[in-house]
This record gives C-alpha cells, sequence and structure tokens, in this order.
C-alpha cells in the first residue's frame, strides 16, 4: 500500500477520535518517516505518531512532559481503527 494512503488513514482515524494536528514533518533517526502531533482541543498533552515506511512500523509516543488523561483512551482506540482500516485496504 502506498504510504501516502497509510497517512491519510492515521489522519482520517486521528480526526475521528477528535484529534487536530498541529505538526507533521519527519525525524531524522527514521529515515523518510513521517511524524505527527496530535491534540485534543484545547486540553494538555500531546500525542506523537510515526510512520516508518522503510520498516512498516506505526508507533504512538508521548514525551514524559506533554502526558495528558485522554491519550491512553485515544491511544487505544486509534490503535483498533488504524489496524482496522488498513487491513481493509
Amino acid at each position: 500500500m502506498l504510504t501516502f494512503q497509510k497517512q491519510k488513514i492515521i489522519e482520517i482515524c486521528c480526526k475521528h477520535e477528535g484529534l487536530s494536528m498541529k505538526m507533521k514533518g519527519t525525524v531524522s533517526k527514521y529515515p523518510e518517516c513521517i511524524h505527527w502531533h496530535f491534540k485534543k482541543g484545547r486540553q494538555r498533552g500531546t500525542l506523537e505518531i510515526t510512520l516508518w515506511k522503510e520498516q512498516r512500523r506505526i508507533w504512538f509516543n508521548v514525551q514524559a512532559e506533554r502526558t495528558a488523561d485522554w491519550i491512553d483512551e485515544s491511544v487505544s482506540k486509534l490503535k483498533k481503527s488504524i489496524e482496522r482500516e488498513l487491513a481493509s485496504c
């Protein structure tokens, strides 16, 4: 599947979870990866998601100073919805 499609799946699933994209870029440690920062409304906390095409991996990350109550529940829901959408493609 094209990386662009995977990107769109992640972005759409996050939008359905009520998250807004605050940053989209890359991380030099992971060549050609796509890396996002998502927030939930005006609440504290930032959820980071990385898509690394070369290793066929997607992972969630939360920096210690950016934790929030909403993140654990959102990660659980996003994991299920992203897996479901990727499987259906």
